[in-house]
């Protein structure tokens, strides 16, 4: 339990970082782009979720 927890924070943090990336990569291209909205979203749902999987990482970690 305490290595799916490790794996699940690690998961979680790694998934952050890489839709943090692929925001900031939109966001520059959205200037002339029209039609990112959408992945915009995507990449906010993306985001949502994999807070809740770093949370439930962390919550596993405290009271493991």
């Amino acid at each position: 339990m305490d290595l799916l927890g490790e794996f699940v924070t690690l998961f979680g943090a790694a998934s952050m970082a890489l839709v943090v990336a692929v925001g900031i990569r939109f966001s520059i291209r959205t200037e002339d782009d029209n039609d990112s909205t959408g992945y915009a979203g995507i990449a906010t749902v993306a985001f949502a979720a994999m807070m809740l999987i770093l949370m439930i990482g962390l919550i596993q970690k405290i009271f493991a």
